[in-house]
Parts: structure tokens; C-alpha cells; sequence
């Protein structure tokens, strides 16, 4: 087991007491109740306040939850809203086909897996919710790039190693840019053994009114179950699932 870092510890329990006590907390308050001296608590209190997690009022210097704990919130609802209305049908396509099925976020330019639907054959995907994955060599991470304006795409490669995962990742600049003009015109992502050998990915992108990306959803499944056939039905139906759930948003 992975040791825990005292001082984070201590800073959660901080930010989880301020807000069960009203959201307005005194620096004697917090040392009474957590049992922790003012000169540790006032270190950690002034770490928060520096990165906007909580806000120390002025006229009474008491202290609040911040803007940034507030945003990391709404981020986390509009994620937990979209993961409940796409999952059923998240688990509908990974029964038909009896393949894994995975929903991804875009999270420090990296594709976060927040639900996955295991397939019950022996050989299937092993991803976990959790679990980040590279967005240029992942079906998941380029149907992220190609919503993705040119600037920020360019931003992206500027300040990125494309390394092989495998013998057949894209580790050219030119050829991604070209697989992901070929993502916007279908929107379907394909993967074939670049991250993984043995293993496809098919992806498509859920976004909202204003054309933002919100999520990507799709299948995993290893080459000797998959054939162009399947291929394309799967594609089909994530694009029926795509059009389903934008409607609903």
C-alpha cells in the first residue's frame, strides 16, 4: 500500500471541516476541534488560500471554501451528470458485443476513464476508472484532440514527447495531424495495437449545444475478435449513441 502524505491529509480534513461547520470557520476553532496546533494549521491555511481553495474574511478572519474548491465541484457535477445519463448506454453497446466499454474525460491533457463496463470474455481491455491514458496514441485521447481547436492541438504537440508505445503508435507530428483532420470528418477515433498489441479501440465524442467536448465513449476489443464488419457496426451504433445522448443534453 502506497503511503499517504501527512500534510495533504491534514488538508483535506481542513477543507472538510470548514464545510460541515457552516462554511465559516475560525483559526481557534479548526486548532480545538481537529487537534492540531495553530502553528502546523497556519501553514496549511495559508497554502490553501494561496491556490484559492479557501478565503479568509477580512473583517472577522474566518475562513471559507475558495473559488477553486467550487469550480473542482461543478467540474465534478457536470462529470457525474454526463457519466449517469451516458452509462446505460455505455452498457448496452459493451453487452451487445459482450466487449469492454469504456467513457473518458479530458483531465491535464490526458484521457481520464471515469466508467467502464467490463467485457466477460478472458481477453479484454484491463483499463480501471482512474486510469489516464496519452492522448495521441489512444483511440480515446485523439477523438479529445480533434475536438480540440488547431491552437490548442499545436499547443498540445509543443509540449509533448510522442514516444511508441508499440511498433505501430503514431510518433509523427504530420501523420497525427492528418489521422485527426480524418477523426473531425467521422467522428469515430480507431486504434489499432498502437497503445496496446492485440488490442482495438473504437471511439466516438459527446458535446453540448455549443459544439464543446464533454466526453468520449466507445469500445475496446482485441484483433481476434474484430473484423471490418464489426468494426463498422460498432461505429454505427456509437454514432447512433452520440446523436441519442446530445439530444438529451
Amino acid at each position: 500500500m502506497a503511503r499517504s502524505i501527512l500534510s495533504i491529509n491534514k488538508a483535506i480534513k481542513l477543507l472538510t471541516y470548514i464545510s460541515e461547520n457552516d462554511n465559516n470557520c475560525s483559526l481557534a476553532d479548526i486548532s480545538n476541534d481537529l487537534q492540531m496546533p495553530k502553528s502546523t494549521l497556519f501553514g496549511i491555511l495559508s497554502s490553501l488560500e494561496e491556490n484559492d481553495m479557501i478565503k479568509k474574511n477580512d473583517k472577522d478572519n474566518k475562513y471559507s471554501l475558495g473559488l477553486k474548491t467550487y469550480k473542482l465541484g461543478k467540474i465534478y457535477e457536470r462529470d457525474f451528470k454526463i457519466k449517469n445519463l451516458i452509462h446505460p448506454y455505455l452498457k448496452n453497446i459493451s453487452m451487445k458485443y459482450n466487449e469492454s466499454g469504456h467513457l473518458a474525460i479530458l483531465c491535464d491533457n490526458k484521457a481520464l476513464y471515469v466508467d467502464l463496463i467490463e467485457s466477460s470474455h478472458s481477453i479484454r481491455n484491463s483499463a480501471r476508472p482512474g486510469q489516464t491514458d496519452e492522448l495521441y496514441c489512444t483511440s480515446v485521447g485523439r477523438i479529445i484532440l480533434a475536438a480540440m481547436s488547431d491552437k490548442d492541438i499545436e499547443e498540445y504537440l509543443n509540449n509533448i514527447e510522442l514516444k511508441s508505445r508499440t511498433i505501430k503508435s503514431i510518433v509523427d507530428k504530420n501523420v497525427l495531424l492528418e489521422e485527426i483532420n480524418n477523426i473531425r470528418k467521422t467522428n469515430l477515433s480507431y486504434e489499432f495495437e498502437e497503445y496496446e498489441i492485440g488490442l482495438i479501440c473504437v471511439s466516438t465524442s459527446i458535446v453540448n449545444s455549443n459544439n464543446e467536448f464533454l466526453a468520449t465513449v466507445g469500445l475496446s476489443l482485441p484483433i481476434i475478435r474484430a473484423n471490418k464488419d464489426v468494426l463498422d457496426n460498432i461505429g454505427n451504433d456509437l454514432l447512433e449513441i452520440k446523436s441519442v445522448i446530445e439530444k438529451l443534453l
